[in-house]
């Protein structure tokens, strides 16, 4: 016997019965989450509802590992303490496939409380990129109150390389769209334009030659290395046709017995041109090859034309690199005359700035002067 039977109410009504949802709540006329297709074309809100959950598929696309045990174990304690109320997201739902769009740790929370139903916005979608995207979109909506999962870097890469090889993202700008869309606020800038980077370096790697990047591309660091494994590729053939050949560069100079010799300099994450100083030391004028390479991304921010970008590589060099020697000369001449590197000189008055809360007062902009070695 069930027990519903043993109440002697129909199944309907005892799905009904629900401590944390009153027939208030249950209307959704009350409800004050703002419902919106969140800018995505193609996606179109139908209704919204007090629904039940056994009526719904488990299948929260917006999860690529689906849910989190710790998250759910939040939301249940948050829900008991703070119930549910009408500023509470609802639950999307696909009109045509019943499937939950979000709501996965909802739904497992549901299940640990003997919750039946939520709050339910049923929605048609054109298509299976725009039913994902709008998941993890919601992902990131910020919510009123209680403990939230929001999209991760990890989340974000496996979508847009999904969708750039099934031809759905066709270009950098579209990248940087559902970056945006899904990534913020949950990702840093530069935790976003790092993804940006990497999504176009996986474009690259693929060999996917529809794909159109923006004209002026960026490096970092973690892409150099990916980039100089093209430069020795000679399989296949380029955007224009042409048999792909080892970049000369790659043979002549980047080769393994010159790794001392070389230094990735990426200007266009605002790496100052100082960083050469630390490789360069390494160098003694003793060595065999005694000298140093440099491979430099400049920034391309704001770049107009191919002559701009002439314009930023020559300054670089004529400029920044000028810059860096004739401050080192001017080092060399204090540490000739003075016998001493002005950090050295024995008028130095050293002070740490305050770090200890217990032994010292840095709320105080206390300094810790050094007095050297005893």
């Amino acid at each position: 016997m069930t027990i519903s039977q043993a109440l002697n109410i129909e199944s309907s009504e005892f799905d009904n019965l629900c401590t944390y949802f009153t027939d208030e709540l249950k209307n959704p006329d009350n409800w004050t989450f703002p419902v919106t297709s969140m800018g995505i074309d193609g996606v179109e809100i139908i209704d919204k509802k007090y629904g039940l959950w056994k009526k719904t598929k488990k299948n929260n696309l917006g999860r690529i590992e689906g849910t989190n045990g710790e998250q759910v174990i939040a939301l249940t304690e948050d829900v008991e303490k703070a119930k549910i109320d009408p500023r509470c997201q609802p639950v999307f739902i696909d009109i045509d496939t019943d499937d939950q769009l979000t709501g996965g740790h909802r739904f497992e929370t549901s299940q640990k409380l003997g919750i039946r139903g939520w709050m339910f916005v049923y929605v048609r979608c054109k298509d299976q990129f725009t039913r994902e995207t709008f998941a993890k979109a919601l992902n990131n909506v910020r919510l009123n109150g209680g403990p939230q999962k929001q999209n991760d870097s990890k989340e974000l890469e496996a979508h847009i390389k999904k969708w750039i090889s099934e031809g759905k993202i066709k270009t950098e700008q579209d990248i940087e769209n559902q970056v945006e869309l899904l990534g913020n606020p949950s990702l840093l800038k530069n935790e976003r334009e790092k993804l940006c980077r990497l999504m176009v370096d996986f474009v690259h790697n693929k060999g996917i030659k529809s794909f159109r990047p923006n004209r002026f591309g960026k490096h970092g660091k973690d892409t150099w290395e990916s980039f100089k494994s093209r430069s020795s590729n000679d399989e296949g053939l380029d955007r224009d046709g042409n048999p792909c050949e080892v970049d000369p560069y790659m043979t002549n100079v980047l080769d393994e017995d010159n790794n001392l010799n070389n230094h990735f300099i990426n200007r266009s994450s605002g790496t100052h041109v100082n960083t050469i100083i630390n490789p360069a030391s390494t160098i003694k004028y003793t060595d065999d090859n005694p000298w140093l390479n440099l491979q430099i991304a400049v920034k391309i921010d704001n770049c107009k034309d191919s002559n701009e970008l002439d314009r930023r590589r020559k300054k670089f060099i004529n400029e920044d690199l000028v810059s860096l020697s004739n401050t080192l000369d001017d080092l060399q001449e204090y540490k000739g005359r003075m016998r001493c590197y002005p950090w050295e000189h024995p008028k130095c008055q050293h002070a740490f700035l305050a770090q200890d809360h217990y032994q010292e007062y840095p709320e105080d902009g206390q300094f810790i002067p050094y007095k050297g070695t005893d």
